[in-house]
């Protein structure tokens, strides 16, 4: 078929009909194309991002959750219009039943999920390898690995490097600006009878045989929530669990890494790899601390240059030191927790660094309109500059879980949206638990470090202020997770552990919003790993529908000849000159 501008005047026939064509949805319409499935697609925007309104949601705690026009996109494509491209493995402890980590343990081991991965990254336009070995000088991190890696998409904008293939495909339809506004339970309650759908202002009722929600977590509870208010029996009953344990991450910073020599700086740098932009080795708590010392997953690795050291001699990194100073020019770059933190402890020392500048003045003016020149955004620029450098101290960034809370959640308040739904309501909250844990994590890395003698950590605060540190950093909203959890239990859960919403047989949810608990790292691309399975599980279960039907039709022809025909597993090898193609789509 082809990509639609917005919903045409004749029915598209289809085997799903996928709500969303962000990262899930895309790889949920791509693995069901390569199964053999008609796919319909409904996008509620275009082929490029739009604003969305401010007075979309109202956020009950604006120091925690950025607004939905910076965390969301509507657009072909999705969030990852903003994704910063980090492709990262869960551990297998993310996955288990933690005594310190109330709700925890997913219903699935973390194994099932490896066969998916790498056709994830694949769609990702990435690629992950952690099988090359740890230099052995690092071996001897007390409590502490090396274990795992973060990859960068070498295209994170899925929009743009899908667009010709999608287009091209007899088997995907994706129709623009078509916004699905309700879902018609039927009489019964049972399945997905129709869905309604705004398509530039006409109302069009669709009946797809399957439904699959992958329009982000929020817009998905939303969705879910607004049903409920006619079944309100449905998704574990009224004030349940639908649009509780919202979570997101923890990341930030609150000291930085000084490493004794220039070799090892460079070791935990990113590095050039193939397949992907690069690659950077990450420091996590090993399983055995985290559960003696009761702490919540994280990982931890060198991030941006301690612009505050005026020992790095470098003009550029001091100008941008002194800019991040000025309250008016540093609040364009940084947020203000982010601001506090690139410009280190108190008390500052400023003439340092204009000495720095003043050495080479001129070079620095040529280094800074390097920096921000062409397409390249000034925040962008400046975390890229950060790195160019060859210091031994760098701000050590953490990206640390949130544990599941039940009065962390999304409700729907007065009003509606641009969509017709009712206005969401968010309150996303971080326990003491969380902030105390990063803090903790922070003590276990130093201490290993200092054994090491080969670096240590450099606080900017004192003890007594790190906790409020990490708190005033604690922002998310562009880590949607927990609203719709997988589970066993309908009355504790809302999806199957196969994805599939409880009760409802044709309803599944592509989200990570389905995660029980957020881990340790960027959720894109394990959300991406949970699509490409669900629609192993679509096909699966159509095959099983269509078997007994052929099976009979066999035996009224060919008696003898009474077995079933031959499916193709669902895991069957990726085909490589598709990838390719994506790649340079």
């Amino acid at each position: 078929m082809t990509i639609l501008a917005d919903f045409p005047a004749e029915s598209v026939p289809c085997d799903i009909c996928i709500v969303g064509t962000g990262p899930a949805g895309l790889a949920l319409a791509l693995e069901c194309e390569r199964l053999g499935l008609k796919v319909l697609a409904l996008e509620a925007g275009g082929k490029n991002p739009g604003s969305i309104p401010r007075s979309e949601v109202e956020i009950l705690s604006p120091n925690h959750h950025a607004p939905l026009h910076i965390t969301t996109r509507s657009a072909f494509g999705g969030t990852s219009w903003g994704w910063s491209g980090l492709c990262t493995r869960f551990d297998d402890i993310d996955f288990a039943v933690r005594p310190h980590i109330t709700d925890s343990g997913w219903p699935i081991r973390h194994s099932e999920l490896a066969p998916y991965y790498q056709r994830a990254a694949s769609l990702l336009n990435c690629r992950i390898d952690d099988a090359s070995p740890v230099d052995e000088s690092w071996h001897t991190l007390e409590g502490v690995t090396l274990d795992n890696r973060a990859y960068t998409s070498a295209q994170p904008r899925l929009g743009e490097s899908h667009w010709e293939y999608v287009a091209r495909s007899k088997a995907i339809t994706v129709c623009l600006n078509t916004a699905v506004v309700g879902l018609d339970l039927g009489t019964d309650g049972r399945k997905v009878e129709a869905i309604a759908v705004n398509s530039r202002g006409r109302a069009i009722t669709l009946h797809p045989p399957r439904v699959a929600l992958a329009g982000g977590g929020l817009r998905t509870t939303q969705l879910l929530l607004a049903t409920q208010r006619h079944w309100p029996d449905h998704f574990g009953g009224a004030d349940g669990i639908l649009g509780r344990n919202y979570m997101g991450h923890l990341t930030g910073w609150i000291s930085s890494i000084r490493f004794n020599n220039r070799a090892d700086a460079i070791y935990f740098k990113p590095f050039a790899v193939e397949g992907a932009k690069s690659a950077q080795r990450r420091f996590l708590i090993s399983r055995q601390v985290q559960l003696s010392e009761r702490l919540h997953n994280i990982v931890l690795w060198a991030g941006a240059r301690a612009l505050y050291d005026p020992t790095h001699a470098n003009g550029l990194l001091s100008a941008a030191y002194l800019a991040l100073a000025v309250p008016g020019i540093g609040s364009l770059f940084l947020s203000r927790p982010l601001r506090r933190a690139a410009l280190g402890p108190k008390p500052r020392h400023y003439m340092p660094h204009v000495q720095n500048v003043g050495r080479a003045p001129l070079q620095t003016a040529l280094d800074a309109m390097r920096a921000v020149s062409g397409k390249v955004r000034a925040q962008q620029a400046i975390g890229e500059l950060l790195q160019q450098d060859d210091s031994l101290e760098y701000l050590l960034t953490y990206h640390a879980e949130a544990a599941p809370n039940r009065e962390s959640r999304v409700t729907l308040g007065e009003g509606t949206d641009s969509f017709g739904l009712p206005r969401m309501r968010i309150d996303l909250r971080f326990s003491d638990t969380d902030i105390a844990s990063t803090v903790r994590a922070h003590e276990v890395l130093d201490r290993a470090l200092r054994k090491t003698g080969k670096a240590r950590l450099v606080y900017l605060d004192p003890p007594e202020g790190r906790a409020a540190r990490v708190l005033e950093q604690a922002t998310d909203g562009y880590h949607q997770l927990g609203l719709t959890r997988m589970g066993t239990d309908p009355r504790q859960s809302i999806v199957d552990p196969d994805c599939r919403v409880h009760g409802l047989a044709n309803l599944f949810i592509a989200s990570g919003s389905v995660f029980p608990t957020s881990g340790q790292g960027n959720p894109t691309l394990l959300t991406a790993a949970l699509a490409i399975r669900l629609a192993g599980h679509v096909a699966a279960s159509m095959h099983e529908l269509q078997a007994p039907r052929a099976k009979a039709a066999l035996v009224r022809r060919r008696p003898k000849l009474n077995q079933p025909p031959r499916v193709e597993p669902p895991m069957a090898a990726p085909v490589k000159s598709r990838a390719k193609t994506r790649r340079r789509a």
